[in-house]
């Protein structure tokens, strides 16, 4: 169960929880929907490459940006860290070959891929973007908790496909 540096192949899994917990937390507590069109221009075509990059930081100097640049990156990384080690944790608790995993990462993609053309229009305009990124972290988050202590190969097939309705 560990990586060849000693470290427990369930705590990467356990950081990536945690991260995703926290932006979790920061969504709910910090983010407020912005003004619509707050940062929108028309003026970009004459504006020098100075003014573009100073344009570019401007969001995250605005509070209402700040959380959920903040929130997203956090994301990103547990996402990046998912990405990263599962077929190390495949590998290590299934002896899977290259082929399995390349099936694991395919039955994930037809899942976030599913999930982005059928589902993520109709939720958005159900619950609106705040609450579908709340279910996306809170899905994700449980998901991947509860996939380390699965001991099924099947089983965690499964959560592959529904780690991909929240990515």
């Amino acid at each position: 169960d560990k990586i060849s540096t000693g470290v427990n192949l369930y705590y990467v899994f356990w950081f990536a929880f945690c991260i995703t917990i926290f932006a979790l937390l920061i969504l709910l507590v910090f983010y407020k929907e912005p003004a619509k069109n707050s940062l929108a221009t028309d003026k970009t075509a004459q504006m020098t490459i100075g003014e573009k990059i100073k344009k570019t930081w401007a969001p995250i100097r605005q509070k209402e940006y700040f959380s959920i640049i903040m929130m997203s990156t956090l994301i990103t990384l547990s996402f990046d860290i998912y990405y990263q080690f599962y077929p190390v944790f495949l590998v290590k608790n299934w002896q899977v070959s290259p082929y399995d995993i390349a099936i694991a990462t395919v039955w994930l993609s037809i899942s976030m891929i599913l999930t982005q053309i059928f589902l993520l229009k109709s939720f958005n305009r159900m619950l609106g973007i705040k609450n579908i990124i709340v279910m996306a972290c809170f899905g994700f988050s449980v998901s991947i908790g509860i996939m380390v202590f699965i001991n099924n190969y099947s089983l965690i097939m499964l959560f592959f496909c529904l780690l991909g309705l929240f990515i």
